[in-house]
């Protein structure tokens, strides 16, 4: 066994200093004849890709621009056409018509609750997965959140007008509908058309009484006729109560837009034009509401207390509800143009990888205005 000297002060001893490098050495060297041997064999396949290409995660350090490729969703002009059908199928829902044809009245339909079921079976997957792709950015999380929510509330609002309209068993026109209505009354009275030579004769036009020249359309109980179809059919505005939940994802919605604006506010001309433009109309909207009732109360000197508390309630009331109603108008439209003004792409057209998500959304959000 060999010996060794600390720090070489025996003669003939080497100090063990050197041994211990020398050792060192030894295995720094065999470490790395061990991983070239590794880098040679074949490494383990990664399945995360193919998960990638399912679900890619978009650049997030580009900023908007960037970020917004993660965006399968309608945006630009077409995401505006987009939601201007929507607004159109949920106001005519909401009052009970049709939304293609506006002159009649919807019908409980099994068809329509079918419509509307799947719309929202394909607007909620292809949303969720919009979000996912974008789940790195909270901006379009937010916003994906909300037009997920637009496309719910209006295929709710569908299903509720569906469910509380009762079968109809009357003429659908409602000209004939109050023409049934009006004619038992008028025959029980001993009315008949002008000019007929037969009192029992039905049909649209004046009606005289056998006895005199004396005009009528009163029932003798005094009560209108024509009023007996709004009496018979009245007209329930239940399903507009889903607004709220449209407000309140507008309200989730513009907050990731606005983060997101604040990043490209400085440096995009059009973003900041938008900006001005939607603050603008909303403003000016409110205030002229506010006004009127203002000027209509301000005429009126007698009253007392209580007018002056009903001027106060019309004023501020009609200025904060057109305030909120502007506010959720025109908040979808100018996020479609801001996300338009951003991506560089007005019309909003999809890229190849988006088509799909893109149009199956487009499409599927039309089916409740075929409601009938």
């Amino acid at each position: 066994m060999k010996m060794c000297a600390a720090g070489g002060r025996i003669a003939g001893l080497r100090p063990c200093s050197n041994i211990f490098l020398t050792s060192w050495k030894g295995v720094f060297i065999a470490l790395l004849v061990f991983n070239a041997k590794s880098a040679s064999a074949n490494p383990l396949p990664d399945m995360s890709e193919h998960f990638n290409n399912m679900f890619p995660t978009k650049n997030v350090t580009g900023g908007p621009i960037g970020e917004i490729q993660c965006y399968a969703l309608p945006y630009g002009a077409i995401g505006m056409i987009s939601h201007l059908f929507t607004y159109w199928t949920i106001a005519w829902m909401g009052v009970g018509r049709t939304p293609m044809w506006p002159f009649h009245r919807t019908d409980h339909s099994k068809f329509d609750i079918a419509l509307s079921a799947i719309s929202l079976l394909t607007c909620i997957p292809v949303a969720t997965i919009s979000i996912h792709r974008c789940r790195l950015s909270w901006h379009f999380v937010l916003i994906g959140t909300w037009k997920l929510i637009t496309s719910v509330t209006q295929g709710c609002i569908a299903v509720h007008r569906a469910l509380i309209t009762p079968k109809a068993h009357t003429p659908a026109s409602d000209n004939a509908a109050l023409l049934a209505n009006t004619t038992p009354y008028l025959q029980q009275t001993g009315y008949h058309p002008v000019g007929s030579p037969n009192p029992q004769q039905q049909g649209p036009g004046m009606y005289r009484h056998t006895n005199t020249t004396q005009l009528s359309f009163f029932h003798p109980d005094d009560q209108n006729p024509l009023q007996a179809p709004a009496k018979l059919k009245q007209l329930n505005y239940e399903p507009l109560w889903w607004l709220i939940l449209y407000f309140l994802g507008t309200i989730v919605g513009m907050v990731g837009l606005f983060g997101l604006i604040i990043v490209d506010f400085r440096h995009n001309s059009d973003v900041r034009s938008l900006t001005y433009g939607f603050l603008v109309a909303i403003t000016v909207l409110a205030l002229t509401t506010g006004t009127y009732w203002y000027k209509r109360h301000i005429e009126v000197s007698a009253g007392g207390r209580k007018a002056l508390k009903a001027a106060y309630i019309q004023t501020f009331g009609g200025f904060f509800t057109a305030l909120l109603a502007a506010f959720g108008f025109f908040s979808a439209l100018y996020s479609d143009l801001v996300l338009g003004a951003i991506a560089q792409n007005w019309s909003g057209f999809p890229s190849q990888d988006d088509q799909v998500l893109y149009w199956a959304w487009f499409a599927a959000k039309r089916l409740p205005m075929f409601s009938h």
